[in-house]
Order: C-alpha cells, then structure tokens, then sequence
C-alpha cells in the first residue's frame, strides 16, 4: 500500500511540476538553423520581417551553429526581424530575453543619426500588435562611440512582472542603420513561473515528504 501512495504522490508532483515549468524557453529557431519554406524572414523558420532586400539567414557568421539573421543598412526603413508569443497568457510572469549581435570590421555598422544616439540594434519586446515596448536594449556602438567590431555581445530585456492585459507579445530585432551590417544570433525568451506558484510546488515536496517520513 505505501509503494503505491509513493508512486502516487511521485506522479502528481511530476504533473505539478510539468505545468508549473512547462512554459520555460518559448522562442523557436532562435539560432535561425531551421530554414522556413515561404517568404518569412528571408526563409528562417518562425520568424516574419522587413524589408526583405535588408534581411537574410546567412552562414557568413554565427554566434554558435552555422546560421545567423543578417541585416543590412541603407535601407528606406529599419530593418527588423520578428518573432511574436500570442499562445499563452503571460500575465504576472516574469519574462527574460537575450540574444547575441555583431558588425564586422569590413562592414562597420554605422547608426542612423536620431533619437537613439550612436546604437545600430535595438533588442525589443513588444505589446502584442503594437510597437509600444514592454522592455527594450540597444546595442553596436559606432566605432568613434566606442563599439567593438568582430566581436559578440550579449543584449538582455526582463519583464520582472508581466502587466495586465496583455495576452501575447513579440520580440524584435532591430537594425537601425545608414550603412554597415549587423548579426543577430542565438535568441533566447524564457518565461519564469510567478514566485507564488514555484513556492507552491516546493511546498507540496515538503508535505508529501513529511507524511512518508510519518507514516
């Protein structure tokens, strides 16, 4: 009898736990190896963008694997590369980003001139059909600013706690050049349970681990 309450007890915390941390990394095809099969993205699965003649999955260089997103400057617009989350509700989750970007030396990134000063990408995570960011970064220098080149660097967003409201959001990878190229590799977008919910999981190990120790 007690080798079946143990099994039972082993089951439901397994269940418990796979819905509590079920959400974990929810971006797809981060590292772009994935190939799409129609216009999206310059053919990266799961990704959408413009404009099409600034945007290419490219093995010219990667972060890690052998694919990266390329975008070029010196376009009629910022070229952009998107990836939205509308399948859950990610209300009072906290929500961490990173991806990693580079320009290389033979074609320096150079920053269009505005309100965001000497930075070629923007790192976004956005209202769901909006471009009102929730959390957003910047990131590849002009090399008089100080920007390296020919090296990877590390963007990072958080949402400590999700607002209301929101059903969805999409990530955004900017490039916001007059000239140059930069790289975008490696995305990662986690979601985190709400402490209330991990507190509840470790919780019930405790209490099924006090009744075997009592029984």
């Amino acid at each position: 009898m007690k080798k079946i309450i143990s099994i039972g007890m082993c089951l439901f915390i397994c269940l418990f736990a796979s819905r509590i941390f079920a959400l974990g990394i929810i971006s797809t095809n981060g590292g772009f190896e994935i190939e799409g099969s129609g216009a999206g993205a310059a053919t990266a699965a799961g990704w959408s963008g413009t404009p099409d003649s600034a945007l290419s999955r490219t093995d010219a260089a990667a972060h890690s694997g052998s694919w990266s997103m390329e975008l070029l400057g010196g376009h009629w617009d910022w070229s952009h590369c998107t990836q939205a989350y509308n399948e859950e509700d990610y209300v009072g989750k906290e929500i961490f980003a990173t991806v990693w970007v580079m320009s290389p030396s033979n074609s320096s990134a150079v920053a269009v001139n505005d309100q965001f000063g000497n930075n070629s990408v923007i790192f976004k995570l956005e209202e769901a059909g909006t471009i009102n960011p929730l959390a957003e970064s910047f990131g590849i220098l002009n090399v008089d600013a100080g920007g390296v080149r020919d090296q990877w660097i590390c963007l990072t967003n958080i949402i400590p706690i999700m607002p209301a409201g929101q059903q969805g959001f999409s990530c955004e990878l900017i490039g916001r050049m007059s000239s140059g190229t930069v790289y975008f590799d490696d995305l990662e977008v986690v979601v985190i349970p709400e402490p209330v919910v991990i507190g509840a999981f470790f919780g019930l190990i405790f209490f099924f681990r006090k009744i075997k120790i009592e029984e």
